[in-house]
């Protein structure tokens, strides 16, 4: 077969080349988008309490702008000015100032929020929906950085803040991961096999293969009308570490057969059974209710078998016209370590399996009782502007997160100049309690509208007033502080107290983004640990069938999790909250670390009646270099990511990092203990002689 499709290279490179290039160039239209739109959990309470909120009202999702003048240069005047001149900046919907009040600065109105404080001036500002809105808060970001150079003699500094300004730097961050940390990546990864491969024809199959497969993965994203999100931004790595490992296999079969079609045959099948097992992992993530989630298993399930496909073909068509010739690195200081009689005399001592197994179960312990990280704004470092602008206002000012709440109008619609809802007084009195509640700072209402409107006539914009009531609902929008989901839960139990205790019978809806966030994070963790689960068990029961070898599940699954257990003590260690990301690492630490236990296990199956030393160590002359490259080149890569700002990008590399290593400890320790149920260890002293003879 090879031989045959070989007399075409040339054809089959240019082919490739010219795909390559045509995905590649579609990649290149693909855009981020973090709106939490993208993140809903169709049919959730949550979701379902938001589509009632929308089709009642129009959402309004404000960030706030501060202005924060010296002492003694206060100027409302110039302040007011200032926030027009933000107010028009592209995508800006709406702005409520202190100016929109009538009465001016000569009345001292009591507003329902403190838009003069001292020497702040506040305003709120509200963004168009639309997938632009990271376009137009950076340009906003820009601008109020001009106005802060320009006004420094006036002006201490403009504070922003709000959850959008939030959403905004974590699409930054994970842009970050693409524009930054992959190329990074690609040049650890290439540098690394440049050195122990020492040729150009390795490094110029590894790129063209991986490249093939990475661009026309993302190409038809693109074209699929797919874009780039927290989750999705990591495909392309995924996609590329992955690829490596693949082809590195297949190097040093083609290095050890001295021949391409010898070396292709040797790792055509239990390349397919890797393809087989990890697009099957992958692939459970299509079972969520999250779109991101469901977009990173679909593309990451056909991405594997394009790697698989690029990893072979390249070798039908560059390979010949390289003349490709490999040598294997020879890595003495390993051979001399697993020919040293003492290795295989720690291999046979099958009692040290409860180390590993010790290792599983308090680190399943650690996962359980880990605590989560549920408030994006714990993402970013504490000298982050994010942070440090939000702890700002909510030092001084108000609450960085919106909540919405509505009540149920009963009884006939009021005439105009009636009650604003029926059984005033327990609105009221509801409103007056909710402030008084811990967390919750201000509050924006019909009611509390009115009362300024007491104090002075035609004081409130009727405009300000619509979004506020509607046939069927009364509305409330809370600033609150920016809450994990402990706190969030605490508040809305507070909430429900509270209407209680003001005679409000009617139910309630607890809406807005900070609710739909905190529902979409526990259904994210709660889902991947599932899919997880799913993924093993799934993965064992097909390497069982595969491999044909009904006794043996242990021999896959102990090694395993022996890495994911590393990597939840490592969380306990180094104080690693579980966050969405953290629970995603150990799905695709397994699917990378499963890899190579199936050449391993492939090798070892394939040479039967041989002694079991014989057989185990002609599987470490085959394949233990490959392991310990890729290892070793993949943690070096993850471990670039760890110099990252953003929280959960450097705990990601962190963690996969030691995953990786530790993956590659229970290969060459482990599995031999296992597959000892093959065969005893019968002279260890000899092995040594019978490694160096292989």
């Amino acid at each position: 077969m090879f031989a045959k499709i070989s007399r075409y290279p040339l054809l089959i490179l240019v082919l490739q080349i010219a795909s390559t290039l045509f995905f590649g160039y579609q990649a290149r239209a693909i855009v981020f988008d973090n709106r939490i739109e993208r993140f809903a959990v169709n049919h959730h309470e949550g979701e379902l309490n938001f589509n009632e909120f929308t089709q009642a009202f129009e959402y309004d999702e404000f960030f706030l702008v501060t202005l924060r003048f010296h002492e003694g240069r206060f100027n409302p005047a110039r302040a007011e000015s200032l926030l027009e001149i933000l107010a028009e900046q592209e995508g800006i919907r709406d702005t409520i100032t202190r100016g929109r009040f009538k009465g001016g600065d000569e009345e001292a109105l009591a507003l329902p929020f403190p838009f003069v404080e001292g020497n702040l001036y506040t305003g709120l500002f509200s963004l168009e929906p639309g997938a632009d809105r990271g376009h137009w808060l950076a340009s906003f970001l820009k601008r109020v950085a001009l106005l802060e150079s320009d006004n420094t003699e006036l002006l201490q500094g403009i504070n922003v803040a709000g959850e959008p300004i939030v959403n905004h730097y974590l699409n930054t961050s994970s842009r970050e991961v693409k524009t930054r940390f992959f190329p990074l990546l690609i040049a650890v990864a290439l540098i690394l096999l440049g050195i122990f491969f020492r040729g150009l024809g390795p490094l110029l199959v590894t790129a063209l293969s991986v490249g093939s497969a990475l661009a026309t993965t993302v190409g038809i994203m693109a074209l699929a009308g797919q874009s780039m999100n927290l989750v999705t931004t990591l495909i392309p790595a995924l996609v590329f570490v992955l690829g490596v490992a693949m082809q590195v296999h297949v190097l040093l079969a083609v290095g050890m057969t001295g021949s391409i079609e010898a070396g292709l045959r040797e790792k055509i099948k239990p390349n397919f059974f890797v393809a087989v097992t990890t697009s099957i992992g992958f692939a459970s993530l299509i079972t969520s209710q999250v779109q991101p989630i469901v977009v990173m298993g679909r593309y990451m399930a056909l991405g594997v078998w394009l790697i698989f496909l690029f990893t072979h073909l390249t070798h039908l068509s560059l390979s010949p016209l390289v003349r490709l010739k490999v040598t294997p690195p020879r890595l003495s200081l390993l051979n001399a370590l697993f020919a040293r009689p003492s290795y295989m005399a720690l291999c046979a001592r099958r009692p040290w399996l409860v180390l590993p197994l010790l290792v599983v179960l308090s680190g399943a312990w650690v996962l359980v009782h880990n605590t989560l990280e549920s408030n994006g704004l714990n993402y970013f470092e504490e000298a982050h502007p994010i942070r440090l602008q939000t702890h700002f206002l909510e030092s001084r000012l108000t609450g960085g997160s919106q909540l919405e709440l509505l009540l149920r109008r009963t009884g006939e619609e009021p005439d105009e100049g009636d009650a604003f809802f029926p059984g005033e007084e327990p609105i009221s009195a509801f409103e007056e309690g909710l402030l008084g509640v811990d967390h919750v700072r201000h509050l924006f209402s019909l009611y509390q509208f009115a009362l300024v409107a007491e104090e002075a006539e035609d004081a409130v914009p009727s405009e300000l007033l619509e979004p506020f009531i509607s046939a069927d609902y009364y509305r409330m929008s809370l600033l609150v502080d920016s809450l994990d989901r402990e706190a969030y839960a605490t508040l809305k139990q507070q909430i429900h107290k509270q209407k209680a205790a003001a005679g409000i019978e009617e139910p309630i809806i607890i809406t807005g983004t900070l609710d739909r966030v905190i529902e979409i994070q526990d259904y994210l963790l709660s889902s991947l640990f599932t899919s997880l689960t799913l993924t093993i068990l799934a993965v064992v029961v097909l390497l069982h069938l595969l491999l044909g070898r009904g006794h043996h599940f242990l021999v896959i699954f102990l090694p395993n999790l022996f890495p994911l257990g590393c990597m939840a003590l490592a969380m306990w260690l180094f104080s690693i909250k579980t966050t969405l990301a953290g629970v995603m690492v150990f799905s695709i630490a397994f699917g990378i670390a499963v890899d190579d236990t199936i050449h391993l296990l492939y090798t070892f199956y394939k040479h039967k009646g041989e002694p079991f030393e014989q057989r185990w160590l002609f599987t470490l002359r085959q394949d233990a270099r490959a392991i310990f490259l890729t290892s070793l080149v993949l943690t070096l890569g993850f471990l670039t990511l760890t110099s990252s700002s953003f929280i959960p990008t450097r705990d990601f590399g962190l963690l996969l990092g030691i995953g990786m290593m530790s993956a590659y400890l229970g290969d060459v320790i482990f599995v031999p203990m296992l597959l000892t149920r093959e065969g005893k260890f019968s002279h260890p002293e000899s092995t040594l002689a019978t490694y160096d003879a292989k």
